[in-house]
Formats: C-alpha cells, sequence, structure tokens
C-alpha cells in the first residue's frame, strides 16, 4: 500500500531517476498557497516559529532522554535481557568438537 502511494505521488512516475520540476498540481498549489501566506504574514511570526520550531527540537530531545533513563532503570523492555551483547545474556551455541 506505501509503494503504491509513493508511486501515485511521484511527479515523474515509477522509474523515472532523473529530476522532475513540478510546476502544477495539488502539492504544487499548496506549497505556493503556504509560501504566500507567510511571505505577507506579521513580522512577529518568524522569529515566534522559530522559538517554536527550537522548543519542539528541545521536547523531543527530553522525551527520548526520559525514555532512555526509563529503560535503563527497568533494565530494558519488558522480557528481554538488559544488555544483550553481553556475554552473560549470550545464548550458549552448540559448538562442534575437533574430531566431528
Amino acid at each position: 500500500m506505501d509503494a503504491a502511494a509513493v508511486v501515485g505521488l511521484a511527479p515523474g512516475g515509477s522509474g523515472n531517476a532523473e529530476a522532475v520540476e513540478v510546476t502544477g498540481g495539488s502539492s504544487a498549489s499548496a506549497y505556493r498557497s503556504l509560501n504566500g501566506a507567510v511571505a505577507y504574514g506579521f513580522s512577529w511570526a518568524a522569529p515566534l516559529l522559530e522559538v517554536a520550531t527550537e522548543g519542539t527540537l528541545v521536547a523531543l530531545g527530553l522525551l527520548l532522554v526520559w525514555a532512555w533513563w526509563g529503560a535503563v532503570r527497568r533494565g530494558g523492555a519488558p522480557g528481554c535481557p538488559p544488555v544483550p551483547c553481553s556475554p552473560a545474556s549470550a545464548p550458549s551455541w552448540p559448538t562442534r568438537s575437533a574430531g566431528a
């Protein structure tokens, strides 16, 4: 389903590796209308949006650290070993003897 959506929305269609200049269509008209609205917006909009973008990145970073710290305190995901690559939790594979 996702591949069909990508092929359907691709400007040059599937199999076209060259750059395609999009001058019409719904995505181009939406892009132009959004740029037109922002270009003649209030002068305080740019710094406000810049602060909002930085704040969003900081909030996402804090959520990532919070989720990591919770996983460290729990010892990993439920049902999984805390450190899968440590020698204590590594699976013991059957070994062949030299004569086999």
